[in-house]
């Protein structure tokens, strides 16, 4: 990911992190089904849906980490918000901005 210095803006909006998050969704859920990223739904459990499996679920846990350069804490991973996209762009947004307002 890069800085915000790098980007020149100050973090991802919370549409560039749901676009982000649907694409690494879309592309969990093609490994065990045929998906395409209009048919995700937003506010869906992906878990119960079958669109992410338990694997697929640390591989998005990481993918988060890893692309925004945040912590999620276990009670947050265990959240209902984690559960569907819109409420993980939100968990993300607000941890984004957070950093960006202590730096």
């Amino acid at each position: 990911m890069l800085s915000t210095e790098e980007r020149g803006t100050p973090g991802p909006s919370f549409k560039e992190i749901l676009d982000q998050l649907l694409t690494e969704v879309e592309a969990l859920a093609a490994k065990t089904r045929k998906v395409t990223r209009s048919e995700i739904p937003l506010n869906e459990n992906l878990f119960e849906a079958g669109y992410v499996d338990s694997v697929g679920a640390v591989e998005l846990f990481l993918f988060i980490e890893e692309t925004f350069g945040v912590q999620i804490e276990d009670h947050e991973l265990f959240s209902d918000e984690f559960t569907h996209l819109q409420g993980m762009a939100h968990l993300v947004w607000r941890k984004t901005t957070k950093q960006l307002n202590l730096e």
